[in-house]
């Protein structure tokens, strides 16, 4: 360690890339490398010369920090240990030559600068040097280059008036004065009130370090959109920096929604001519905030940015690092404090080493470095645009940031064609994507047929198997054939009563297989059914009945008193099943149009709603689950909901339509994980469908051996937990998790996700054929992959409506914009689509 005079206090940004370097002292990411390819006779004696007269010249390079009483403080050696370090290989060893000669600085030794030349050959070498970001910044490296260029060649460099460290002591104490004070009360205006934190849609889980993993896309714009957005400048009395910040802004807003946004970018920090040729680190980062609300033209936006910017630049002086301290800004391991994201225009020349005999070019060296989540590079090249988009690698997917480039000249080429549009009405889409969003991930698959109704589905497996398991109950069991005889014996009761196509049905009863022998009694009358929860209030009953004038109830024990005084009620108790021999099957005068049943959804945000679904939707979506889950024969499916929720229907009705068993567990057991883990191995059940929540309760009670049959979990209504699903697949490997999504209104399940594993991200899949999802703006626009809007639903599986709600019904059930490409009628709820569908929102689930 070499000597050094004195200590002096560090910069405001010095003292913040010392806490950074301490935290991580291990990592790279604050170094600033640069590596040339240089062709030509290298000599080393003028190259050492050079680097040694730099090193003398600016004291930044001769600076280490230490900390002296809990404070980082500077100490400049007077001569500190520099040599330039020589090797030689092919081009096949340069490349890891290149990557090991970017290390980690311990900032208590000088130099914080290394040198080194690598020879390939007499006539071709790497010449790469590297520091750190505390003693220098973009415009160091160019002072740096154009000096060493003069000092090769035997050049003699005026002397420096100042140092690094004198502007380190002129600006703690300039930060005392009254006039700093009053540029940081400007801030302190601007960054007021609660600090929005950027929620952009990324592709993986935010991690809980910081690792700085990155990369690079690339993107262009042309000499003709430079020229149409440099006019827009000029007519705004803008800059170009100005218009594209702007421009940012309002993709940012696109894709997350919020209409509160700061960008980050950086400023030289050198406002006197002295400071001009000093090596240090002087950038300092400006917070810019906006407000891209969607009402806005675009012109107005750029107005505004451009004051937000020019008293940005009138208020520079005062450091990042210290308003982020001022502003007690939370300072999380995984975020940056104040913004996320950074856009920058360099406009600043890039010096290039010129020298007699030689000739440099960049050593392309691939640096995986990402400092923020998102940073967006500008570069004016070869009378265009250049874009260099950094990104996070641990939060995104290359895929998605070249999708977002794309989208990014879409917005550019929209602004400068028309400043007046209005923010909200920008179309981010290209037409590849379009197409993706209607033809790829709406993928038709295979067709289902829905030209016939539920019962007659059932009647055809009842002739097909009539001896096979159709039920168990218990010890109870019914054959197809004996569960098939007792509906047609309901039926003819409820025809006898007057029941006629689209005639509401009540049915309120316990658990047990004559509730699935009333449901197809009243399917086969050509009724709907209409489920009631006997423990809920008479309240809410009554409601029911009266609201879809339901007149006839069946249950199973003598009601107290009528809710209804013109309703029938046919008490199953006092029914004498015959099931003996054969009955005939009605001639059903329902069609594949007619309502199946109603479902009242909880009524949480209003008076309960009544879905009405068709004989064709069910149908449908019964004939994909079998199909999809392979059911046949062979296979029993424990059926643990509630009747008056829709998922039983599946699980109950899918079976039915297969030959497979449907296992009931009674009411007092549905419930009890213990009991339905003795269920599922005395019945040997091989599909089960339940919320995650009882499945994670189920984990406790099973053991391998009592789960040996089960080789199907569907969940829905919840977010799958991960730590469940690690549990489940580390524990019983042999079965597959499967995330169901639907709302009532499409009939059960709109879209699947097969084979839940741990570590892979957990979304609600994708479209079940025959049914169509896109995520729309207010306009009803398709949105981009990943951007947050209404989830539009339409298919095969779609609901007739609501229960005499026409004004709500034409309210949700709309007809589809016609780009979207669809003209069936679409619900709308909350969501973002992202290849495979993950949502954000209030109505995501059940």
């Amino acid at each position: 360690m070499g000597e050094y005079v004195e200590e002096y206090p560090v910069s405001s940004a010095q003292k913040r890339m010392y806490m950074l370097h301490h935290m991580n002292p291990k990592v790279t990411v604050y170094n600033m490398p640069l590596i040339l390819i240089v062709e030509g006779k290298l000599d080393y004696g003028q190259l050492e010369r050079a680097f040694h007269s730099l090193v003398m010249r600016h004291e930044s390079l001769r600076t280490r920090f230490v900390t002296v009483d809990g404070e980082p403080v500077q100490q400049i050696e007077e001569d500190a240990p520099f040599a330039v370090s020589y090797a030689s290989g092919t081009e096949e060893e340069a490349r890891g030559w290149a990557d090991s000669f970017v290390r980690p600085f311990d900032l208590q030794l000088a130099p914080l600068f290394r040198a080194g030349v690598m020879t390939i050959s007499p006539d071709r070498h790497l010449l790469a040097i590297d520091m750190h970001h505390i003693i220098a910044d973009g415009v160091t490296v160019s002072i740096l280059v154009q000096e060493f260029n003069a000092l090769y060649h035997g050049a003699e460099l005026a002397p420096l008036r100042i140092q690094y460290k004198d502007f380190a002591v002129w600006q703690n104490a300039r930060m005392e004065s009254g006039a700093y004070k009053t540029k940081e009360a400007y801030w302190m205006g601007q960054l007021a009130g609660e600090l929005p934190v950027l929620q952009l849609p990324a592709d993986k889980p935010r991690p809980a370090v910081q690792s700085f993993a990155g990369d690079v896309v690339e993107a262009a714009a042309g000499r003709e959109l430079r020229q149409k957005l440099e006019l827009l400048a000029q007519e705004s009395g803008a800059t170009l920096f100005m218009v594209l910040l702007a421009a940012y802004q309002t993709l940012l807003s696109h894709y997350t929604g919020q209409e509160d946004i700061i960008v980050g970018s950086p400023i030289a920090g050198r406002p006197h001519a002295d400071l001009k040729k000093i090596a240090g680190m002087f950038v300092n980062t400006l917070a810019l905030r906006g407000y891209p609300q969607r009402n806005k033209t675009f012109r107005d936006f750029v107005n505004e940015m451009k004051e937000t910017a020019l008293s940005a630049y009138e208020h520079q002086e005062v450091p990042f690092e210290a308003l982020v301290e001022k502003l007690g800004a939370p300072r999380d391991a995984n975020r940056n404090p104040l913004f996320d994201t950074m856009f920058v225009l360099q406009n600043t020349e890039s010096a290039e080493l010129v020298m007699e005999g030689l000739t440099f070019c960049p050593y392309q060296q691939k640096r995986t470095i990402a400092k923020f989540d998102l940073t967006l590079q500008a570069e004016e090249k070869n009378g265009g645009l250049q874009f260099a988009w950094e990104y996070s690698t641990e939060l995104f997917e290359r895929t998605t940031i070249e999708r977002w480039t794309n989208h990014w000249l879409k917005l550019l080429e929209q602004v400068a064609a028309d400043p007046e549009i209005r923010l909200g009405e920008i179309d981010l889409l290209t037409e590849t994507e379009k197409a993706e969003l209607l033809m790829t991930y709406n993928d038709p698959g295979k067709d289902y047929p829905n030209d016939k109704t539920v019962h007659q589905l059932f009647e055809e497996q009842a002739e097909r198997t009539p001896e096979k398991t159709a039920i168990v109950f218990g010890s109870e069991k019914l054959t197809y054939r004996e569960l098939n005889n007792r509906a047609n014996q309901l039926a003819c009761i409820l025809c006898e009563n007057g029941v006629k196509p689209d005639m509401i049905i009540g049915l309120t009863a316990e658990r047990s297989p004559e509730t699935i022998v009333s449901i197809l009694g009243i399917l086969k009358a050509g009724g709907a059914y209409v489920p009631i929860d006997p423990s809920h209030p008479e309240e809410r009953i009554q409601f029911i009945l009266a609201d879809c004038k339901a007149n006839m109830l069946i249950t199973q024990q003598k009601l107290k008193k009528k809710l209804l005084d013109s309703q029938t009620v046919i008490n199953l108790g006092q029914i004498k099943w015959d099931d003996s021999g054969e009955s005939s099957n009605l001639i059903s005068s329902a069609t594949p149009a007619n309502l199946a049943y109603v479902i009242y959804t909880s009524g949480t945000t209003g008076r309960p709603k009544g879905v009405m679904v068709e004989h064709r939707s069910i149908a449908h979506n019964l004939l994909w689950h079998a199909g999809e889950y392979g059911l046949t024969s062979g296979d029993t499916f424990l059926q643990l909901g509630a009747y008056t929720f829709d998922a039983s229907i599946l699980s109950t009705f899918s079976s039915l339509l297969t030959g497979a068993a449907v296992s009931m567990a009674p009411e007092h057991e549905a419930k009890d994980p213990n009991a339905v883990s003795r269920i599922i191995a005395a019945d040997k059940v091989t599909h089960l469908c339940c919320p995650p929540s009882f499945f994670t309760l189920l984990l406790d009670s099973m053991t391998p051996e009592k789960a040996l049959s089960l080789h199907t979990v569907i969940m829905g209504g919840e977010r799958l937990p991960e730590k469940m699903v690690s549990r489940s697949k580390r524990e019983y490997p042999f079965i597959e998790l499967v995330n169901e999504y639907g709302p009532t209104e499409s009939t059960v399940t709109s879209s699947v996700q097969r084979d839940v594993q741990p570590g892979k991200k957990i979304t609600i899949g994708r479209p079940i054929p025959g049914t169509c999802m896109y995520i729309v703006n207010e306009k009803d626009n398709l949105l981009p992959i990943g951007v947050a809007g209404e989830l539009c639903i339409s298919g095969r599986g779609l609901a007739r409506g609501y229960v005499n709600q026409p004004e709500l019904t034409a309210e949700k059930f709309t007809r589809m914009h016609p780009a979207n490409g669809c003209t069936r009628r679409g619900i709308s709820r909350g969501g973002c689509l992202t290849g495979t569908s993950n949502f954000s929102g209030g109505s995501t689930s059940r």
